[in-house]
């Protein structure tokens, strides 16, 4: 298992994305009420994410934002080199994404059109978070010269 340090300085393992999602979606539907010490403590560090979304990611952070725009009913958290991950916690998912390049400024319009094709985002969540959806790009006089646009081709589950 491959190991390095993130930009925080923790430690963190190399995973596939199928990994990293599948454990999102147990992060997602830990109970408190489990007997279960691991799942009670992944149930309340969720429930703690949720509650303070902003001091899980930071402000104008898509992972706190999401949250925050949400009232919790996703959960999300930025990783190194442009990975988010998200869990669903009323249907049990985790959705793990990554730009290949390394670069995180496409990983939350990314995020939104797929949780908008998934169902998961109503208007006015949608409306909350179109700052992410697409983030506009100023050049060094501040003048808007683009926007960065998500494109979603044929979804299919991984089996």
């Amino acid at each position: 298992l491959g190991v390095a340090v993130d930009g925080c300085g923790v430690w963190v393992f190399a995973l596939p994305l199928t990994g990293m999602a599948t454990a999102w979606a147990r992060f997602g539907a830990a109970r408190a009420d489990a007997g279960d010490t691991r799942e009670r403590s992944l149930a309340r560090i969720r429930e703690a994410m949720t509650a303070y979304p902003h001091a899980t990611g930071g402000p104008e952070r898509f992972s706190s934002d999401l949250m925050a725009a949400t009232g919790g009913r996703l959960v999300s958290k930025v990783g190194a080199e442009g990975l988010e991950c998200i869990a669903v916690p009323e249907r049990g998912w985790g959705i793990a994404l990554k730009c290949e390049d390394g670069s995180p400024r496409a990983v939350a319009p990314a995020a939104v059109a797929l949780l908008d094709r998934l169902g998961l985002l109503p208007a006015l969540e949608r409306e909350r978070l179109a700052p992410h959806a697409r983030p506009v790009l100023r050049n060094d006089a501040g003048l808007e010269v683009g926007a960065i646009e998500a494109e979603l081709g044929t979804l299919a589950p991984l089996a």
